[in-house]
């Protein structure tokens, strides 16, 4: 009988010690990686990077020029573009994929509101951005500064998520139609994330805008419906979209 109850009071205990180091193991399986895949800021800023795996990291990028990572995993952005950064565990290989914008001049980083000329300029955009710009400006021509566009202006737009829109809604999205083709649009609601051919629906759900250009702390936007007709270049502090927006409209 003694040993009948020391033989069953030893299974429980390798039960539980089982049921513990599973616990474990699942435990110690979540806890790696990188902390960001994909990471945005502006040259002469950085990000911290790291890894939650234990054991020596050895971190690289693959464009020096584009940004630099420390051995510690501090990412400095160096000029416009785009570069992966590798972080490395015995055989285990992390990335992040860093984009660097250019850094606004002081200039275009305390612009007022007003209206923004609208030129070929691209500095500071990513080349997917420019040539979005490109293609939404090379548009004017044919939808010009003053060109009456009201509620009753209707367009089916191919994003997703919505069907079309009428006035401001309908001129962004056939912009966006122009820029992106047939690629899906994502919501978001995080307006300090803003690029080139974003839809913002501000004005606490009343107005819609297409972002041209991100100016320091202001973007500037095409719209329909303003004064009932379109407007280019409207410069709007990125403080007002952050206190009146409802949503982002992105296709990248």
């Amino acid at each position: 009988m003694k040993n009948t109850k020391r033989t069953i009071r030893t299974l429980l205990i390798l039960v539980i010690f089982a049921i513990f180091t599973s616990a474990v193991s699942v435990s110690a399986a979540s806890a790696s990686g990188i902390n960001r895949k994909t990471a945005q800021i502006t040259a002469g800023k950085t990000v911290q990077l790291s890894v939650k795996d234990k054991g020596k990291v050895t971190w690289s990028s693959s464009r020096k020029a584009v940004a630099t990572v420390t051995t510690k995993g501090k990412v400095t952005g160096k000029k416009a573009g785009t570069a992966t950064i590798t972080a490395k565990v015995g055989k285990k290989k992390y990335t992040c994929k860093v984009t660097v914008k250019k850094a606004a001049s002081s200039k275009s980083s305390s612009l007022k509101n007003g209206t923004l000329k609208i030129d070929s300029n691209t500095t500071g955009m990513t080349a997917e951005e420019a040539k979005v710009y490109k293609t939404v400006v090379a548009m004017m021509s044919k939808y010009p500064e003053g060109r009456r566009w009201t509620n009753g202006d209707y367009y089916a737009w191919n994003g997703g998520i919505f069907r079309g829109g009428y006035g401001c809604a309908g001129l962004t999205f056939l912009f966006s139609d122009a820029a992106f083709g047939e690629r899906t649009a994502k919501m978001h609601y995080n307006f300090n994330d803003i690029k080139v051919g974003d839809i913002v629906r501000l004005d606490n759900n009343a107005h819609s805008v297409m972002v041209l250009k991100v100016v320091g702390s202001a973007v500037a936007v095409v719209e329909g419906n303003y004064n009932s007709s379109i407007h280019w270049g409207r410069v709007i502090q990125l403080s007002e979209i952050r206190s009146t927006g409802t949503y982002v409209l992105t296709r990248y």
